[in-house]
């Protein structure tokens, strides 16, 4: 399991990125990768936890994110 924080979140679009905590570079990611119950909206510097899958086009990102 990972972790990093919201960098920022377009709620418009439904996407935003994750810095993870590594130091790895920045991935991102969609509002339908976020697992958690409420409908609360992704909030910078929030601290989720995640796993790196890939996108449609192939690219790593961000799924399966949860407050951490």
């Amino acid at each position: 399991m990972l972790f990093g924080k919201i960098q920022k979140f377009d709620e418009v679009s439904g996407k935003g990125i994750i810095k993870p905590e590594n130091g790895n570079a920045e991935l991102h990611f969609e509002k339908s990768a976020v697992n958690w119950g409420d409908a609360t909206t992704p909030k910078t510097d929030r601290r989720l936890s995640y796993e790196v899958g890939k996108n449609d086009a192939g690219a790593d990102c961000a799924v399966k994110l949860q407050p951490a």
